[in-house]
């Protein structure tokens, strides 16, 4: 446990360093304000503004920047000397699993401080909410995830889970990508991956109709409750949109992903190493 937790901080330290995380962290809030251009008025509501960065696409630049800093992470040692030294040193299941988590801290801390400085620079110029006797927000936040705590006046706690549900979401995809990168071993191939992957999952789950509930982008979703998913014509009223259950279940999902990417992550970086040992 000592060596995982000394490989993530290792890993973490570098990509903070790095001037690729600094630039996919300015990517990421530049698309964020390029998403909500249209609908930017200086009466417009902050929570307003972010639920709308989610739109026309953004979701899908969002994933390959996220993913700059961290998901070749494996790809680059392998194709370096430094591999067989870190993989022996580590141990095979520590290595698999800091790699796994490293990319996955990274991409969420791009999403998060991005999200972050994005939501802190508009509370300077814009309303971080609106008046809860106003019709119209209260029919809205009535539908978006977790609209509740905003309404109720929680408003850090409401952007605290807007933003973190987006970051784990970014995070996954960047898991996803290290994974495949045992097999691909290539940088450029690896960038893509998360929004090739995100194609396949999608397309997947709409051929199978699979439960919203099994897709990671109703999970995290700032549109969506578990309630609202199983109950779709129910109208939820704003001051009873939060449930401990929708707040927890996007966490169990996400633990149980990255338990199984982190297995098959450490069986193909183990058949890779044993195949190509002679070589290396």
């Amino acid at each position: 446990m000592t060596r995982i937790f000394g490989n993530i901080l290792s890993n973490c330290k570098y990509t903070l360093r790095s001037a690729r995380f600094w630039a996919a962290v300015a990517g990421y809030l530049a698309l964020l304000i390029f998403a909500t251009a249209d609908y930017y008025h200086s009466k417009a509501a902050v929570w307003y503004l972010l639920h709308y960065s989610r739109t026309f696409g953004s979701y899908y630049f969002s994933l390959v920047i996220c993913a700059l800093p961290g998901a070749t992470l494996f790809a680059e040692e392998w194709c370096s000397d430094r591999f067989v030294l870190s993989y022996s040193r580590s141990g095979k299941k520590e290595y698999a699993i800091s790699t796994i988590l490293s990319s996955f801290l990274s991409a969420l801390l791009v999403a998060f401080i991005g999200t972050s400085l994005y939501v802190g620079i508009y509370s300077l110029i814009n309303p971080i909410t609106s008046d809860a006797s106003d019709m119209a927000f209260a029919q809205q936040i009535g539908g978006y995830a977790n609209g509740g705590l905003l309404y109720n006046g929680h408003i850090f706690a409401y952007y605290f889970l807007e933003i973190i549900n987006t970051s784990c979401f970014m995070g996954l995809f960047s898991a996803l990508a290290t994974m495949l990168s045992a097999v691909f071993t290539n940088s450029y191939i690896t960038i893509i991956m998360p929004l090739v992957l995100y194609e396949i999952i999608s397309t997947l789950c709409s051929i199978l109709h699979a439960p919203l509930l099994s897709h990671p982008y109703y999970v995290f979703s700032g549109s969506n409750t578990v309630f609202r998913i199983l109950h779709p014509l129910c109208e939820l009223e704003a001051e009873s949109n939060f449930s401990v259950i929708s707040m927890l279940y996007p966490l169990v999902y996400l633990a149980v992903c990255l338990t199984i990417i982190t297995i098959i992550s450490h069986f193909l970086i183990k058949q890779k190493y044993e195949k190509n040992s002679d070589i290396r």
